[in-house]
């Protein structure tokens, strides 16, 4: 799991340490805002260019660990994204 001053991510696939083919790959994780704040898109970034992903998904287990009330949290993002040989 990953911090910043404004939230708590992770990328859950490709596993860490995969190895990946060049090509469309979907990106699968989460990000949760700490207290206060609220995510309205996420993007991800490879080699300068910028990917939008579908963020909103509900995820009950994270709610209960980040403590985020009865409701699952919607943190979960799918995020398509173009590898280039070496990337």
């Amino acid at each position: 799991m990953h911090e910043t001053d404004f939230s708590f991510s992770l990328v859950e696939a490709p596993a860490p340490g995969a190895t990946v083919a060049p090509g469309w790959l979907v990106l699968r994780g989460w990000v949760c805002p700490k207290p206060g704040g609220h995510f309205v898109n996420v993007r991800a970034r490879l080699d300068g260019r910028v990917f939008a992903a579908l963020h909103g998904r509900p995820r009950a287990d994270l709610a209960a660990h980040f403590g985020a009330g009865p409701r699952p949290a919607l943190v979960e993002f799918y995020a398509p994204v173009e590898l280039h040989p070496g990337a």
